[in-house]
């Protein structure tokens, strides 16, 4: 199925300049581009801050990409005043004059059979075909270089992104960071399967009351196993009973109200990764580290942030995996990979994020440099970019194959991206 040309790709051709003959308007006047001009992915024209000279006059302005003229009327661009400074409009197909409100024609550039036919049917090939990443088969082809530089850029998207999703949170929270972090470790100890339940939690237990009770490491169990909804029914085991009597002094003192308990998810989890365990280690972070805000961001060497996340749920909890069932003993600490996951996903976010907020380029190097230094994950997106030949020692570069996945390949925004730019102008084999 032939796929019509889309406007996307128009742009990019216009963007990277892939014209394969002189430029001429439909008015048979000269066009030497000085500058294309910067994609704009908002409201108005698709490319700002654009220099052209026509007929050996200079112009400064906007450049509309349409796949027909006429789309310039079907899209109301006559009626709005932003597209009054479009200098040139380059379109696929010329099927109507096209002119400003005041009268006079704007510029028009045809693309049709003006670019190199076989750069479209890569385009084509990459939109149609079903694999787990659209240039699985020509990956290779892009030198190591080229791949270091845009896995860099991409580390930085995601946590410029991950930075935007947590201002949010700030807005919310009168930029406390203490709170932000508070909720951040919490969503992160969900590990996925129990994300939505530790953040109910975090978000029905403020950490304001946490510190009230920071010093005293039952308190905070009671507090976040009542708020988790585990409390509410009766038990044998003595540890519970007490934990039962503690939460409803708390709860009425602070006027608390429990998330439901049957949200939280056991199935097809390793016991160690129950909620449970996770919930006594996350009281035990809360307990033995005071002014943690603080400690993350003064901490320049990775193994002093290791450190703060060594942690061991309760005694009780080394023959329980649940309240009320005895088990094999075992001691539940925090795994060194499980450590690691938590520096990627909130340690390194909230040194960026917070290095933007007062405008500090160091912590924000930091951020970067920390992922550097952590071993890469391991999941099945990443064993699949290894397998292609990536390179997936640290997490600097599998965070990067994280976004690259998530954010570009599985919405197939090839043209947006660099492999994709360069395996465009080459051939398939």
């Amino acid at each position: 199925m032939k796929l019509k040309i889309p406007e996307d790709f128009l742009c990019y051709i216009w963007k990277f300049q892939l014209i394969d003959r002189p430029m001429i308007s439909t008015d048979q006047k000269n066009i030497t581009v000085k500058f294309p001009g910067i994609r704009n992915l908002d409201a108005g024209p698709d490319f700002s801050n654009s220099i052209l000279q026509i007929e050996g006059t200079t112009w400064a302005g906007n450049i509309e990409v349409h796949y027909k003229s006429s789309d310039w009327y079907h899209h109301k661009h006559h009626l709005d005043k932003k597209y009054e400074s479009v200098i040139l409009h380059v379109v696929y197909e010329d099927d109507k004059s096209v002119i400003h409100r005041d009268g006079s024609a704007i510029p028009t550039l045809v693309l049709k059979d003006n670019f190199q036919q076989r750069i479209f049917e890569n385009y084509e090939y990459f939109m149609q075909n079903q694999q787990w990443i659209a240039c699985e088969n020509q990956i290779q082809k892009v030198d190591n270089f080229k791949k270091l530089h845009f896995l860099s850029r991409l580390t930085v998207e995601r946590l410029e992104r991950k930075t935007a999703m947590m201002n949010q949170k700030l807005l919310k929270n009168k930029n406390d960071f203490e709170q932000l972090l508070y909720l951040q470790l919490a969503s992160c100890f969900g590990f996925k399967t129990n994300t939505n339940g530790f953040e109910m939690l975090a978000h029905t237990l403020p950490f304001r009351i946490v510190q009230k009770h920071r010093n005293n490491l039952l308190e905070i169990e009671a507090l976040l196993f009542g708020q988790a909804g585990m409390l509410d029914i009766g038990y044998k085991d003595e540890y519970p009973k007490i934990l039962k009597k503690e939460y409803y002094y708390l709860r009425n003192k602070y006027e608390l109200r429990s998330i439901p308990g049957h949200i939280w998810k056991y199935l097809r989890l390793r016991p160690v990764n129950f909620p449970t365990i996770r919930i006594s280690q996350f009281a035990r972070l809360l307990h033995q580290n005071e002014s943690f805000f603080s400690k993350i961001i003064e901490s320049d060497k990775i193994d002093q942030l290791e450190k703060l996340f060594e942690l061991q749920a309760s005694a009780y909890w080394d023959t329980h995996y649940r309240f009320d069932k005895i088990a094999e003993y075992r001691e539940k600490t925090l795994g060194k990979s499980t450590i690691q996951l938590i520096l990627i996903n909130v340690v390194a976010p909230i040194l960026f994020v917070y290095g933007k907020h007062i405008d500090d380029a160091r912590l924000q190097q930091q951020a970067l440099h920390l992922l550097s230094q952590v071993k890469g994950e391991s999941n099945s997106t990443i064993v699949k970019f290894q397998k292609l030949g990536f390179e997936t020692r640290s997490a600097f570069f599998t965070q990067a194959m994280m976004e690259l996945k998530t954010q570009y390949c599985d919405f197939k925004k090839c043209l947006d991206c660099e492999f994709g730019v360069e395996l465009l102008g080459k051939r398939n084999n």
